[in-house]
């Protein structure tokens, strides 16, 4: 089943006295199944921020169509859209985005409650995941007074509390040490190997990359490449930095 489905898209901007087009996607074509752990990785400016902005409804597509749970989101309008995001994706920042006037549990409950669930349900699907994911001691704590890792942990949560169709995961690895850069990438793998659930990565990080099962290469809002992981394939980080150097990123 295609959780994702991409077709012929291209986003353009304007510079600021309209002279120039800045083209940042290039008739990008693509699909994600259902259980799919796809990367994206290209360089500073090569437009996998961007295409992640228009995957999660963030920004629309100049051309072309994305269908996500089967739904054509670009033709949506904007009380639409937010109910889409809401309920189909779920999103895993670099900078947590967790709110500091706020706990980890009103945090992680808060896409739940703008949609007006009572907290039966709230409760209901807050207790397992905070156990699952290890945070269910520090639930009732501020941001800042809890560490990173349990911070990213907080924002898995709140990604994962609505069951979307779709994990976007932007640079999640960006601010961890490499002890909870691990720890975050088992976790991920663990949810996409025993729960199904669909997950696209963008990262500059071979080591982060490692862990999908599928990455593709974009250049210059082109993609240039695809690799796959291959049951004990040893050489697998040699082949993504080596793909890395060709597209002259970082191979961190």
């Amino acid at each position: 089943m295609k959780i994702v489905e991409v077709e012929n898209v291209s986003k353009s901007y304007q510079s600021k006295n309209n002279e120039k087009t800045y083209e940042a996607l290039r008739h990008i074509s693509f699909h994600i199944e259902k259980g799919e752990f796809v990367g994206i990785m290209g360089s500073s400016g090569s437009g996998k921020t961007t295409l992640l902005n228009v995957l999660g409804s963030l920004d629309k597509p100049t051309t072309g169509t994305i269908k996500i749970n089967d739904k054509d989101v670009v033709s949506l309008k904007k009380g639409e859209l937010a109910k889409h995001r809401v309920e189909n994706i779920g999103f895993i920042f670099q900078d947590y985005n967790l709110l500091e006037t706020m706990t980890l549990k009103e945090n992680i409950i808060l896409p739940l409650a703008l949609q007006e669930q009572d907290s039966e349900v709230l409760e209901e699907k807050l207790k397992p995941l905070v156990k699952k994911l290890g945070i269910e001691e520090v639930v009732d704590k501020y941001p800042y007074e809890v560490s990173g890792g349990q911070q990213q942990r907080a924002a898995a949560c709140r990604a994962l509390i609505t069951s979307p169709a779709i994990i976007l995961a932007d640079e999640p690895t960006g601010n961890l040490d490499s002890t909870s850069s691990e720890d975050l990438l088992l976790l991920l793998q663990e949810l996409n190997e025993h729960f199904q659930v669909t997950i696209l990565m963008v990262t500059h990080d071979v080591f982060a990359a490692s862990y999908c099962e599928r990455i593709l290469f974009i250049k210059d809002g082109v993609f240039i490449d695809e690799v796959k992981k291959q049951d004990n394939n040893e050489n697998y980080i040699t082949i993504i930095m080596s793909k890395m150097r060709v597209l002259g990123g970082k191979s961190s």
